[in-house]
């Protein structure tokens, strides 16, 4: 599987984060570089829930999910970003449920 966007650092790539995914939606993904776990997830508007992920306000107020847990622990330097795909909007739920099935069966079968 090749990426669209790889980020390996979100915080030193973070203004290229938030230009180059500026009105696009897609598919995304956080990793871990230190327990190697992943996020995916997906946005109409990746810059906005991208901006909303550098808020530490908002990881803050959103403790019950694991991914606000995990970049307010290990900080933004520790994660890298990848947009998996760019989609039609229409698309994000259907390419998120699939790429979470991808990544889970290989996960599985390692």
């Amino acid at each position: 599987m090749r990426s669209e966007k790889l980020y390996p650092n979100s915080y030193t790539c973070k203004e290229k984060i938030l230009s180059e995914n500026k009105n696009k939606s897609g598919i995304y993904m956080w990793a871990n570089n230190i327990n190697n776990k992943r996020y995916i997830g997906s946005s109409e508007n990746l810059k906005i829930i991208f901006l909303q992920y550098f808020n530490v306000n908002h990881l803050l107020s959103n403790t019950c999910m694991y991914i606000c847990r995990a970049l307010f622990k290990h900080g933004y330097s520790n994660f890298s970003l990848t947009i998996i795909e760019y989609c039609d909007k229409e698309k994000c739920i259907e390419r998120e449920k699939y790429y979470i099935y991808f990544f889970w069966n290989r996960v599985q079968h390692c």
